[in-house]
């Protein structure tokens, strides 16, 4: 495990890399994802497809749905994944590692489906369409500090900047590119055929920058992710981003009061315009 003496920095001196989870820390998951199916929603119903007939009471429910509503299949959707990656990391560990990996891209379409299923909604696309829905996720929007953040973060060769996220890495090389985001490493669960917070995905992100854990730190939105990594020999950079914490207010505190999260970057601590990422790169 890293050591939780902070440096006048925040971070332990000898670490050269930072990795980044994604999905909620660098880019907003909920909004985007609401925005991407209310578009592609309107889209179908008032431009329907000549080889996909919507069935009447389907149409009939998408038409009256609001983005509150949309916000409902969302978390049913983020739903399906977690549930996916736990049970998934369960059979991975009863199998010794030797768990079939599957891609985000690939997982994707049957997560959107199960969570239409659940809403009513099943028949409002084609399987064509969902795929093409579920591309939304090559174009989440980030946060409006993050690619300024990442900048400063590299500014003078400092820190090196990498993707560790669940996500493959042709979804996160396009949303890269979309968002303006300038990794100089970018790694994903394709890279090592797992899903966080196993340990494959830490420690095989430290081999295959050539550096020892101690070297690297996690910068997360997520303490449940941070943990795994801290337990790898990271060093942690916790960025608060409200709604992506899962382990409740009281299990912020607790973790807060254990002490083995170098920087804590709380919700809009900062200057107001130069919060999140800006205000982590600030205390780096």
């Amino acid at each position: 495990m890293a050591s939780t003496t902070n440096t006048t920095s925040g971070l332990p001196s000898e670490v050269k890399y930072l990795f980044f989870d994604v999905f909620g820390t660098v880019v907003s998951v909920t909004s985007s994802l609401i925005h991407g199916l209310e578009s592609h929603a309107q889209s179908a119903l008032q431009n329907p497809s000549p080889s996909h007939q919507i069935p009447a009471d389907v149409h009939a429910r998408a038409s009256k749905m609001t983005t509150s509503d949309w916000h409902d299949v969302t978390l049913s959707w983020r739903a399906n994944y977690h549930d996916f990656v736990k049970d998934w990391l369960a059979a991975d560990y009863a199998a010794a590692g030797t768990t079939q990996y599957r891609s985000l891209d690939e997982q994707n379409p049957e997560l959107l489906s199960g969570a239409l299923e659940g809403a009513g909604l099943a028949g409002l696309w084609s399987e064509r369409q969902i795929r093409d829905v579920c591309n939304v996720w090559h174009e989440l929007e980030a946060y409006d500090d993050s690619a300024e953040g990442l900048r400063l973060m590299k500014k003078g060769g400092r820190y090196t900047v990498c993707t560790l996220s669940d996500g493959n890495e042709e979804l996160l090389r396009d949303m890269a590119a979309v968002r303006g985001l300038e990794w100089d490493h970018v790694f994903g669960g394709s890279s090592f055929g797992a899903y966080k917070p196993s340990p494959r995905m830490y420690l095989g992100a430290a081999r295959k920058v050539g550096a020892r854990p101690e070297e690297c730190a996690l910068v997360a939105a997520h303490l449940q992710d941070a943990r795994a990594a801290w337990e790898c020999g990271f060093s942690v950079v916790y960025v608060q981003r409200g709604v992506e914490e899962r382990v409740g207010i009281e299990g912020v505190e607790k973790i807060r009061k254990e002490g083995w999260v170098n920087v804590w970057v709380q919700k809009g601590e900062g200057d107001e315009g130069r919060q999140g990422l800006i205000e982590a790169a600030r205390r780096l």
